[in-house]
């Protein structure tokens, strides 16, 4: 059985009986086929199996699934998907009927009436997937069904699915995601976020094709079309089919706006504007001061100046298109990096020493990167570009931040263990050391000036001779404003500036600017914002930001400004602590740039999980990008989730309803905050902050005021519980002697100093009182490893049990006190059986399910919730995008960011 329908027919024969095929699309083959159980007709829809190699079965159907609970008359709802001998699937119910594109195949174009209805429906559809956080991707006329009069879109999370599994991976094996007649933009420009402004654009194409028959930009080629969509503007509607009320043309044109922040804000408002009567004000799609398009044409045409301004406008147009035509094409590719030479991207470094992976030689001709050294650790990549093979350069070990000389000949480097500026020559590959110690390893610059570098003890910028000798120091933050280091330096080619980063009291990339130095007066001054700026041969500067935008934006060298309008260049540039990201830029012919993609990421999504370990994510719309670092706390009710959130230069402590609704975020002062805990009553949570000197605070959640510290509490608390009944605080410190961790408490309102609980030369953490307050479970490791005990509170003294066995960690009470929840050393969730009042007794330990792989580790501290009843938990699981380390290259672009600077 080697045929698609065989495999399907055989691997799904107890639950569905295929029938036939009923069609195939870009991304899946469709069968008839009648559901067994439930005795209906069903429509089975097979990825092609190339689409399901690139995606993956267990990542595509966990995206899958968060489109199963979209509830909506207008929208076809999912049944099943699953893995069936190899064959990943997908039911849907089987509408009788037609799709739109086959009624536009027989009318072509559709009475207006019909037009706006169908849209309206499919525009109230998108507005309610959109506010449950779902965004289709794919609206076109073969994904909206008429079934008996009424519009269903079908596939509704296909796209989303495929673009969160694989999207990336799909687009270097050819596939496309989307329709390029009905691609917005910013998809068109291959952006990796896209809003629900997407689904308008699209929605508008389809109406514009209703209306007049096609859709706005047609053409031979995907290509083509997709010139179009980024370059032209649709032809106004009534010029095509003059009944089409101006409110509708209005509408619709809104729709197809070119930059998003133009579009409807949401769908249900563009369906509400095509049954509004009212002439829109902005005048978007009028001509002639809001007067009819074709009548003010006709008014227009006999005005001499306006014909010859016409044919003037037209030889412009002709020229530029034939400069286009004669322009060096752009090529845009990826450069995989063998496993065996892998891109470190920065790891390991620590996120004060996080600099640039890669360099690329000034006339583009090499490639150096930072991979994998002989003894494990990290050393110097080169490739020339006409080569296959990279080499490794001896005596590079721990290298990091390379950057060429001018002429490229050779490579400088920084190393962290010592931090050293050396060069390394490419043709002797004989290294010096220029400069010990005192420099920065995030990045540095060779050029006109020498090689410019940044200076921990200054936090400013120095340059350095490149044969050695003096430092000269360039620029000091200025503390006043807030300035806390200058860094990522580039010379630009007349050697008269310095661009380069500022950043900014607390460390948040969001707020760094890119600035420029005048050499001549050693004064700088603040350009844009951005994280990294590099000067390219065009007479850009190319802008990396912090949310992985790339941007080209014209640079004047004589007076050090910038002019006109940014220039999108690429999107989803990988951005690491504080900021270091990874492009490159050539000087000289026609224009190469140099961008990092991929890499392994983490992001969590919160999930309930029941005692067989099933998990029902409690809302999609919530992805965390960052992984959560050090707890996660449910309040006693169960209704809300507190825990903190690494940003790439801050961690932050975030609420969220675990029912529904946005979540919020309490700690932005650009501190680290950890560790939330819940009081009993609900009205404050307690955290720890301070990366260095760490204190216990408390924040009231209704009043709004600051938090303050936890009285009597001592400086060094990592984590801090409140009891039941609020009276009682229990906390674990971290002393830095020979005892380490420790537990203290305190009655409130009565200790004016902490009592010791447990001070022993062991590691005693995560302490969980018992519902009664009356027995604290805590983590130690006397044994020689960690267990979960268990002693009487607050007396402490006497009567320890072992609940764990063969290891454990993570202790949590059930409200009713009978189970105490703990994850054992292999990853099992354990419940353990206790009985007892006056002394306490492990009954019996039940393992429920293994959380190895999905769910985030433990550092000290607990990374569940306990529901009320105790049948499920709260819990973070692990989204882990393995996306491999490339560079993508982009050659030619200096024409065509001169043709955008013109348009």
């Amino acid at each position: 059985m080697n045929t698609v329908p065989e495999r399907l027919t055989a691997a799904l024969a107890d639950r569905y009986r295929i029938e036939r095929e009923l069609g195939a699309g870009g991304m899946a083959t469709v069968y008839l086929a009648e559901d067994l159980k439930h005795h209906r007709k069903v429509a089975v829809k097979v990825l092609h199996p190339e689409l399901a190699a690139v995606l993956g079965a267990e990542r595509f159907l966990a995206e899958i699934q968060t489109t199963a609970n979209l509830q909506h008359p207008h929208i076809l709802p999912l049944h099943d998907s699953g893995q069936a001998d190899g064959l990943l699937f997908y039911v849907m119910p089987y509408v009788e009927g037609e799709t739109l594109r086959q009624r536009l195949e027989r009318e072509q174009q559709l009475p207006i009436e019909d037009a706006i209805r169908i849209t309206r429906e499919v525009a109230s559809a998108l507005d309610y997937a959109h506010r449950h956080g779902v965004i289709h991707r794919d609206i076109k006329p073969e994904n909206i069904l008429l079934h008996e009069g009424q519009a269903l879109i079908a596939d509704f999370g296909i796209a989303l699915a495929v673009s969160s599994a694989g999207g990336q991976r799909m687009t270097q094996t050819g596939m496309s995601l989307g329709t390029p007649e009905y691609m917005s933009p910013e998809q068109a420009l291959g952006e990796r976020t896209v809003t629900a402004k997407s689904d308008v654009y699209a929605l508008g194409c389809v109406l514009y094709e209703m209306l007049t028959g096609e859709p706005p930009f047609t053409g031979a080629t995907v290509q083509a079309i997709v010139a179009r969509v980024m370059n032209e503007e649709p032809r106004p509607i009534t010029l095509v089919r003059k009944t089409v009320p101006l409110n509708v043309e209005a509408a619709t044109m809104r729709a197809l706006a070119k930059l998003p922040a133009d579009r409807f804000m949401t769908a249900g408002a563009f369906a509400e504007a095509l049954v509004d009567p009212s002439v829109p004000a902005d005048g978007r799609t009028m001509r002639g001061a809001g007067r009819h398009p074709r009548r003010a044409w006709k008014e227009n045409v006999a005005i001499p100046a306006l014909v010859i301004a016409f044919l003037a406008t037209a030889a412009l147009t002709w020229q530029i298109s034939r400069a286009g035509r004669d322009a060096p094409r752009v090529l845009r590719y990826s450069i995989r990096i063998p496993e065996e030479q892998t891109l470190l991207a920065g790891r390991g470094l620590g996120r004060r020493r996080a600099g640039n992976s890669f360099a690329l030689s000034p006339d583009g001709r090499r490639l150096v990167w930072i991979g994998t050294g002989e003894t494990g650790g990290r050393r110097l990549m080169v490739r020339n570009r006409d080569e296959l093979d990279a080499v490794g350069m001896s005596g590079t070990d721990d290298a990091t931040s390379p950057f060429f000389s001018p002429v490229g000949e050779e490579v400088a480097f920084f190393t962290t263990a010592p931090d050293d500026l050396r060069i390394l020559s490419l043709a002797t590959r004989q290294i010096r050391t220029l400069v010990s110690r005192d420099v920065d390893p995030r990045g540095g610059a060779w050029g006109a000036l020498g090689i410019v570098v940044g200076v921990p003890s200054t936090g400013g910028l120095a340059v350095v001779p490149p044969g050695g000798g003096v430092v000269t120091s360039l620029t000091v933050p200025d503390s006043a404003r807030g300035e806390v280091w200058h860094g990522r330096p580039d010379i630009l080619p007349s050697g008269k500036g310095v661009l380069f980063t500022i950043g900014y009291l607390g460390n948040d990339i969001l707020q760094d600017k890119i600035a420029v130095l005048d050499v001549a007066s050693g004064r700088y001054r603040e350009l844009l914002p951005g994280v990294r700026a590099r000067f390219a041969g065009s007479g850009h500067i190319l802008v990396a930001t912090a949310d992985g935008r790339l941007t080209a934006i014209l640079f004047d060298q004589k007076k050090l400004t910038i002019s006109g309008t940014p220039i999108p260049v690429a999107t989803g540039l990988v951005v690491r602590d504080f900021g270091a990201t990874d492009f490159a830029t050539t000087t000289e012919g026609q224009g190469s740039i140099a961008y990092l993609t991929g890499g392994a990421t983490d992001s969590g999504q919160v999930v309930w999980v029941d005692r067989q370990g099933k998990q029902t994510l409690i809302d999609s719309t919530w992805v965390l990008r960052v992984p959560i670092m050090h707890g996660l706390s449910l309040s006693s009710d169960g209704t809300r989730l507190a825990l903190d959130v690494r940003g790439p230069a801050s961690q932050d402590i975030w609420v969220k309803p675990v029912a529904g609704g946005s979540p919020s975020r309490l700690t932005i002062d650009g501190k680290e905050s950890s560790r939330p805990r819940w009081h009993p009553s609900g009205r404050a949570l307690s955290f720890t902050l301070g990366d260095d000197a760490r204190g216990r605070y408390e924040l009231e959640l209704a009043t709004g005021a600051s938090p303050k510290p936890m009285p009597g509490l001592p400086l060094e608390v990592y984590d801090a519980i409140w009891s039941p009944d609020g009276r009682w605080v229990v906390f674990w410190t971290y002393s830095g002697s020979a005892t380490l961790e420790d537990l203290w408490f305190m009655q409130l309102g009565v200790d004016t100093v902490p009592r010791a609980f447990l001070n022993t030369a062991a590691q005693e953490h995560s302490p969980a009182l018992s519902p009664d307050g009356r027995w604290l479970a805590y983590v130690s490791n006397e044994s020689g490893r960690n267990e979960v005990y268990v002693r009487p509170f607050p007396s402490g003294a006497g009567g320890q049990v072992t609940a764990s066995l063969d290891g454990g960690e993570e202790p949590a009470w059930s409200q009713n006190g009978r189970e105490l929840f703990y994850v054992s050393r292999s990853g099992e969730m354990v419940a353990a059986e206790v009985r007892g009042s006056a002394s306490i007794e492990i009954l019996r330990r039940h393992s429920l399910f293994s959380t190895v792989g999905w769910r985030f580790p433990s550092w000290y501290s607990t990374y569940y919730g306990v529901a009320p009843a105790g049948d499920k938990f709260l819990m973070v699981r692990r989204v882990r995008a393995e996306l491999p380390s490339e560079i993508v290259l982009a050659e030619n672009v200096f024409q065509e960011w001169a043709r955008a600077a013109r348009r």
